[in-house]
This record gives C-alpha cells, structure tokens and sequence, in this order.
C-alpha cells in the first residue's frame, strides 16, 4: 500500500474549500448588503426629509448632488443645505459686485449696493448663525437664520422697484427657494 505524504496538506485545502471559503464570502455578502442598505437608508430619508420641504424635489436634488449625503444623518443634511445656501449666495454676492462696477445709472447702483448688503448680511451672519445653532442645538435660531435669508433676497429684488435684471428675478426665486427649504429642514430638529 501506498502511502500518501501529502495528505495533511490535501486534508486542510479541502476543508478550507469546503467550510472556511463560502463563510468568507457569505461575510463578504453581508458587508455589501450591510453598505447597500447604509446607502439606501441615507437615501430614504434625504427623500423622508424633502418630503416635509415647500420644495421636495429641488430639495432631493440639492442634497444627492452633495457626496457628503449619502452617509448624513439629519443635522448633516441641514449643514449640507446651508452650504447650498452659502454658495448660491456668494455666487449672488460677487455677480452683484460685479455689475456694479461696471454701470453708471444711479438707481440700478443703488439697488446693486443694497443688494450686496443684503447678500453680505445672509452669508457673514445668517450662514454662521445658521451653522453654529444646528451644531449646538438651538434650532430656533437656526431658523429664524434661514427665514432672514429668505427675506433678504426678497429685499434686493425689491430694491429695483419693477425694472428688475433678469438674473435678479431668476436668483431670487431660487434663493428663497432654498431658503424655505432649509428653514423647513430645520424645523424637523423641533
């Protein structure tokens, strides 16, 4: 009879064929589903929390276009939609300035001033007040943070008394949008 020297080695590669390969991948299994449903979780409830928005599908597209979303909780996705805010401002802010270097009508000078102020206003104190309340847990102010914004894109449209540029009309319709939004998304905090 023959004996088998390898058999040992043959023994361990059979059983680790046999039980120790599919236990791995059967963990291997439950880190994917466990990260899909992660995922899918995060997802649910930017959609369980847009839905409670003036603007739901505005709201959904702002905070998936964010990478940061897909693993927020929901104080994470109010910071998320106060930065969208900050943005969208700023932008505002420099194309207010511009403009007003470049006209010499006094009354279109006088809008762009007051709205570079009101502009100003939301991301050098409405943006901060906004960031600080939520990380520390005062919503109210959070909120009354997020209406002012609102109101402040309001007031520099207001400030061209009916001969509005377009990009003002179109830029303050999408600040207070996103405004109500995030003042919405705050209130789930209460």
């Amino acid at each position: 009879m023959k004996s088998f020297s390898n058999y040992p080695i043959v023994c361990f590669i059979l059983f680790f064929i046999t039980l120790i390969l599919p236990m791995s991948c059967t963990h291997s299994h439950e880190n994917y589903s466990q990260a899909s449903n992660a995922s899918s979780n995060s997802n649910d409830l930017i959609t369980t929390m847009c839905q409670k928005t003036p603007y739901p599908s505005s709201c959904e597209t702002h905070l998936r276009s964010d990478p940061r979303s897909s693993k927020a909780d929901p104080k994470s996705l109010i910071l998320i939609m106060i930065d969208v805010i900050k943005s969208r401002f700023s932008d505002s802010l420099t194309h207010a300035r511009d403009m007003s270097k470049s006209t010499t009508d006094p009354k279109m000078t006088r809008a762009l001033k007051e709205c570079i102020s009101c502009y100003t206003a939301v991301t050098d104190a409405d943006v901060k007040t906004a960031i600080y309340s939520v990380q520390t847990g005062n919503p109210k102010f959070a909120l009354d943070a997020m209406v002012d914004a609102g109101n402040e894109a309001d007031s520099c449209q207001s400030e061209f008394q009916g001969d509005v540029p377009p990009f003002f009309v179109d830029r303050t319709r999408e600040l207070k949008e996103i405004s109500a939004i995030a003042a919405a998304l705050v209130q789930t905090l209460f």
